[in-house]
């Protein structure tokens, strides 16, 4: 077979892959992470980023395959290229910027405290010194823990945040600071029915990464534009709405 035929066959297939490649948006979430990311009773991937992801791979014409990964493994495995995207309520942090783009943000929490009722409000350093404060590895709630807290309070990280809420109910830890939506959650959970909101929320001088934001592979800004443009189709559509609505009783935009 001549080599110029060759050649173009080649190509041609490799296009062809290209395509059928494009087809389908993978995209990872956090493997336990209610109400945004949970197993449902059939044994599929549930919550509010998975259906955020959805109705996103929708708007560009693909399907969307959801992939459930443990927070410390997301970025990782993305600069792998195992999956396109992340939607798993990512903060933009310097760090991850050398590894992913990050698109607009689809998603604002407050973050807080979540402690046994009772707890005094005042969370203060100096009201904390000796208590034991959690919340999950790799995030920037811990990372504010470390930098506002670690020379007065125990500052202890768990694999995931419901562990987190788990060792302030049973006791192990005496408050444990989240995204009050993801807290939200856990206190209408049997596990949360003795614990509460401690305290105000962080004001958004004391806690910069507040917004939540996709995440994608570093340098592919076709795929983040991409899903920006989704996000505001979402939006004015009023997908995004109906979404939230059936997960929180308030705006989370």
């Amino acid at each position: 077979m001549p080599r110029l035929l060759i050649t173009t066959l080649a190509a041609l297939c490799l296009m062809v892959s290209s395509a059928l490649a494009g087809q389908t948006l993978r995209v990872a979430v956090e493997d336990h992470y209610p109400p945004y990311s949970y197993e449902d009773e059939t044994g599929q991937m549930a919550g509010f980023n998975v259906d955020i992801a959805g109705a996103l791979a929708q708007v560009m014409g693909m399907e969307c395959r959801i992939v459930s990964v443990p927070w410390d493994d997301l970025l990782p495995r993305l600069a792998k290229g195992d999956y396109d995207a992340i939607v798993a309520c990512m903060a933009v942090k310097p760090d991850r910027l050398e590894y992913a783009e990050f698109t607009d943000y689809y998603l604002r929490s407050q973050t807080g405290f979540i402690g046994r009722k009772g707890t005094p409000d005042d969370t203060s350093p100096e009201s904390l010194r000796g208590m034991t404060l959690v919340s999950q590895n790799g995030t920037a709630q811990l990372a504010y823990l470390h930098k506002a807290y670690g020379q007065t309070a125990h500052v202890k990280g768990f694999p995931t945040m419901g562990e987190a809420f788990e060792a302030v109910a049973d006791g192990h830890a005496d408050l444990c600071l989240t995204p009050l939506l993801a807290g939200l959650e856990f206190l209408k959970s049997d596990a949360g029915l003795e614990c509460d909101i401690i305290g105000p929320a962080l004001a958004s001088d004391q806690f910069q990464y507040s917004p939540a934001h996709i995440a994608v592979a570093k340098g592919n800004t076709e795929l983040r534009d991409q899903l920006n443009h989704a996000l505001k189709t979402i939006r004015s559509n009023g997908e995004f709405a109906t979404i939230s609505r059936r997960y929180f009783p308030f705006s989370v935009y």
